[in-house]
């Protein structure tokens, strides 16, 4: 009882560190979003939540495929492994595909290092501990200001601005959620959160202008 009572206390801080979560409680094993381009469905992306000896091994994986022509369309595929262990981020490989053109990135650390090594498309990257991911599952962005861009592999300064309170569906039902909007390295993105820091909505910009949404499917245990 103590434990729990000591991890719920250690949540209600505010500070620049990453916050442990357990993600059993909050999500269960798995989120699923459906994902709209301009209004029309084009794919699906999961979050997956596997609890490992000392932390968490967390994939996600965003499938998509958007109509151009009659007989062609545009695929594109990602996926992330984050490897959390005493609630630092240890390792991180992606792999993003967009229409054949594949992009990785693959950094690590061990327990006697503060820094993120490794390869990303920009180059060689070394990244201090500790940081969250652009993976949007984790609320305390709301708390933080900086992150790993899962796409660029870069560091990525920002701020959250409250854009009020909105009405958002989810598998639990219509619930209000907090709505906040990226400025800084990340823009034209928005994101949603749940007053118990759940993730129930994404949206954002297409490279080329569309409006990218992902609606909840399942997203709160």
């Amino acid at each position: 009882m103590m434990r729990y009572l000591t991890a719920y206390l250690c949540l209600t801080l505010l500070s620049s560190q990453v916050l442990a979560k357990d993600w059993d409680q909050l999500y269960g094993t798995e989120i699923t979003f459906d994902v709209y381009r301009n209004d029309h469905y084009v794919g699906s992306s999961v979050t997956k939540f596997e609890r490992q000896q000392k932390g968490w091994l967390i994939k996600s994986v965003m499938n998509l495929k958007v109509p151009i022509l009659f007989l062609l369309s545009y695929k594109y595929f990602y996926q992330s492994n984050e490897y959390w262990r005493n609630d630092l981020l240890q390792q991180l490989d992606v792999e993003e595909d967009r229409n054949g053109e594949i992009k990785k990135i693959n950094v690590r650390t061990n327990e006697e290092s503060s820094l993120l090594k490794g390869q990303t498309p920009l180059g060689k990257v070394e990244i201090k501990l500790p940081i969250l991911t652009s993976n949007h599952y984790n609320s305390d962005v709301i708390n933080s200001d900086r992150l790993l861009n899962t796409l660029t592999g870069a560091e990525n300064q920002y701020t959250l601005v409250f854009k009020g309170k909105e009405k958002i569906a989810t598998n639990k039902g219509v619930i209000e959620a907090n709505r906040y909007r990226y400025n800084g390295d990340l823009k034209d993105t928005e994101v949603w959160y749940s007053q118990s820091g759940h993730w129930v909505k994404l949206w954002f910009k297409g490279d080329d202008g569309s409006n990218i949404e992902l609606r909840c499917v399942y997203c709160i245990k």
